[in-house]
């Protein structure tokens, strides 16, 4: 979501959190852990999330109706925010989005470089934007029940390996 990268010199990058983002997610972590197994909380350095997809309808409830509301407490400042996913929900910084990552990237590559970004997901949709007309945008589904600012949409994960051959030989 644009907080850490790789140059293109391979240099790391990453965001710095304030003591207030660190104190949030550490709380969100509790709060999920008081109300899930340690399995269901997927923690990572700049956030923390929840997995609904293929979960039983107990684990679905208890994160819609029990954690939800108490992330959305502690994201009450300006620091973070809850982001629902396509499959989960997410607590993370405030003002970074697949888009910042793009944005960067292009502003290292030369015009006319071919540029093709592949998501699968909402949080894919600032993304899309940033690239504007620089490349193409490729949504990756199994069938497009959105509106989107994809130019085409693949099904994984025939046609996404089809694409990814072709792309690769260009």
């Amino acid at each position: 979501h644009g907080m850490e990268r790789l140059t293109k010199e391979g240099e790391y990058t990453s965001i710095s959190l304030s003591e207030e983002q660190k104190v949030g997610l550490e709380r969100a972590k509790e709060v999920a852990l008081e109300h899930l197994p340690e399995a269901q909380v997927e923690t990572k350095q700049f956030s923390v999330a929840l997995h609904n997809r293929g979960q039983p309808e107990k684990i679905i409830e208890k994160i819609d109706q029990e954690i939800t509301p108490l992330w959305k407490e502690i994201a009450q400042g300006d620091s973070l925010v809850v982001h629902l996913f396509n499959g989960g929900i997410e607590l993370r910084p405030k003002g970074w989005s697949k888009g910042d990552a793009v944005k960067s990237i292009l502003e290292e590559t030369p015009k006319g470089e071919p540029i093709a970004y592949l998501g699968d997901d909402r949080t894919d949709e600032d993304a899309f934007a940033e690239l504007n007309d620089r490349g193409l945008k490729v949504l990756v589904t199994k069938s497009v029940e959105r509106p989107t600012l994809a130019d085409v949409a693949i099904e994984p994960p025939g046609e996404l390996l089809n694409f990814l051959d072709h792309w690769l030989i260009k």
